[in-house]
């Protein structure tokens, strides 16, 4: 679809259906603001190193499961 047609087509639509295409346009711009996104033309090493940097800047909150669940030994008890 051209861009002019694409005009054309907006300009027909109603309120409601307009307000559904700005949400649409919102979600889009909020999607690119995402750090995964922000690093499209990395290499796959840039890539890890921004993802761990990334990780390591989250809140260090909450509860980790006790060392013996990841023994191996313990899992199918």
């Amino acid at each position: 679809m051209r861009v002019e047609e694409l005009k054309q087509r907006l300009e027909k639509l109603d309120e409601t259906q307009l307000q559904l295409v700005a949400k649409f346009v919102s979600a889009l711009e909020e999607d690119t603001d995402q750090p995964w996104n922000r690093h499209a033309e990395k290499s796959p090493q840039e890539k890890a190193e921004a993802f761990l940097a990334w990780v390591s800047n989250l809140p260090k909150v909450g509860h980790s499961l006790p060392d013996e669940a990841f023994d191996r030994a313990t899992i199918y008890d």
